[in-house]
């Protein structure tokens, strides 16, 4: 890994994190609220924003890039747990408990993943 590389992830790491913890709150916004904007009319805007954001990403790739089936799979993923987040856990739990609660899910499930699926070291 060159430092140029490391630099790029640690930057998209550091912004992931920003945006991750900042996007539910929109949910409850005052003006959103008066709307009476459906939540998959919201995950729609934020799947968009993602798409967009991951064509940048794309874009400033230095190498190839290639779809499989562990993408789409987490793509479709990603998809299914903002729906179920905006729609089910925000308007009941509230911003704070549904986001503590989906970002646990996210670092135990990754963790999981790399231990049992990828086998990763410890």
């Amino acid at each position: 890994m060159t430092v140029a590389t490391g630099a790029y992830g640690l930057a998209c790491a550091v912004l992931s994190a920003l945006f991750s913890g900042s996007w539910s709150a929109i949910v409850k916004a005052p003006a959103l609220r008066r709307t009476k904007c459906h939540a998959a009319i919201l995950n729609c805007y934020f799947m968009l924003g993602f798409w967009a954001l991951s064509l940048v990403a794309a874009a400033a790739a230095t190498r190839a890039l290639a779809f499989t089936p562990y993408g789409l799979a987490s793509g479709a993923l990603l998809v299914a747990a903002s729906a179920g987040t905006l729609s089910v856990t925000i308007p009941i739990l509230g911003v704070a408990v549904a986001s503590a609660a989906s970002n646990s899910a996210v670092v135990v499930g990754g963790f999981v993943w790399g231990l049992l699926v990828l086998r990763q070291p410890l």
